[in-house]
């Protein structure tokens, strides 16, 4: 659910189990979600004041199966307020063209430089999840730019590798994009921050901390 009351109880839950615990971490709160109104995507981002917000910079048709509606209207909206309220759009890439508009929103003043893309690749109606995919994108970058990458299903470990290769800031895992550990095996979200972490270390990369991760991304702490 998108429900602003909703939403926001579950993230101050888990604000005061971050402070229980003495943990940092950096909260980045989604506003995608086709089925529910514009209004209703962006009414939390003021309220919580989060570090960073999704941003999907185009609309396709996701899975082949519906819609996955992103307006003209409501990117300039959503870049508006980022910048409004000091919050860092994620900006999540599924497909080639979505590139050009993060461009585009830019030159007009709806996303500031320096961008953060998120590379979302494996989603049918999407980008495959290949390096083929990952040679076209990184190409079209802004300048100054951070980047990190998923894959969706099969191509969640695959796109980690390839991430790693190619030197990205960081890798994205989670059950949102993939629910298995390996095949027939399912996954816990520990499990998957986990090998993540492990795959980092053996390609030589340091594991950044929260504070790391604000000042390689810019981010404003709100709360």
């Amino acid at each position: 659910t998108m429900e602003t009351e909703r939403f926001c109880h579950v993230v101050n839950l888990v604000r005061e189990e971050l402070a229980k615990a003495n943990l940092d971490a950096v909260l980045n709160l989604t506003s995608s979600g086709s089925k529910f109104s514009e209004d209703m995507r962006l009414a939390h981002l003021p309220i919580l004041k989060p570090e960073m917000c999704s941003y999907d910079p185009g609309s396709m048709n996701w899975a082949n199966s519906y819609i996955f509606a992103n307006s003209p209207s409501f990117l300039e909206r959503l870049g508006t307020l980022c910048q409004k309220e000091a919050i860092k759009p994620e900006c999540e890439v599924f497909d080639g063209g979505m590139m050009g508009n993060i461009a585009y929103y830019m030159k007009k003043g709806f996303l500031a430089t320096p961008i953060h893309y998120q590379f979302v690749l494996g989603v049918s109606g999407g980008m495959p999840g290949n390096a083929d995919s990952l040679a076209y994108l990184l190409p079209k970058m802004l300048p100054g730019s951070t980047w990190s990458i998923t894959g969706i299903g099969r191509d969640h470990l695959p796109c980690m590798l390839l991430g790693l290769a190619e030197g990205c800031d960081g890798l994205r895992v989670g059950l949102e994009d993939n629910i298995f550990l390996e095949k027939g095996v399912l996954a816990t979200n520990a499990q998957l921050v986990e090998r993540a972490c492990k795959l980092g270390e053996l390609a030589g990369r340091t594991i950044a901390t929260a504070a790391d991760a604000r000042e390689l991304l810019g981010l404003t702490k709100h709360v």
